[in-house]
């Protein structure tokens, strides 16, 4: 399943809080980052690869920068991964596909 694309703060929420038992895979971007255009297939194969165990959510900081500001997101990307409500359980910051796959993997079982 590709990434889901919450147009406001309260369909973020929802994303998060309505994955079930799955975790949920958060990549915090924008379009004017050049780095997050690079990794834009690689991270489309991560939500395929992944698909049973997280749901893939694209937060574009223009849209929603409340986001950005609510989990001090100002390096783009940043990926944070969440368990249900609340603090995520995972973060990583930047744009490299091979770190960007570890980490979802080493969190997949958290």
């Amino acid at each position: 399943m590709p990434f889901q694309h919450p147009q406001s703060l309260q369909e973020f929420f929802g994303a998060v809080t309505g994955a079930g038992e799955k975790k949920v895979f958060v990549q915090v971007s924008a379009e004017w980052c050049g780095p997050c255009q690079l990794i834009k297939d690689d991270m489309a194969t991560l939500a395929e690869d992944l698909a049973e165990t997280y749901v893939f959510v694209y937060a574009d900081v223009e849209k929603m920068e409340e986001v950005a500001d609510t989990f001090e997101c100002s390096t783009m990307p940043t990926f944070l991964i969440f368990k249900g409500p609340g603090a995520p359980i995972g973060r990583y910051e930047g744009g490299k596909a091979d770190k960007i796959r570890e980490f979802a993997v080493e969190n997949k079982d958290k």
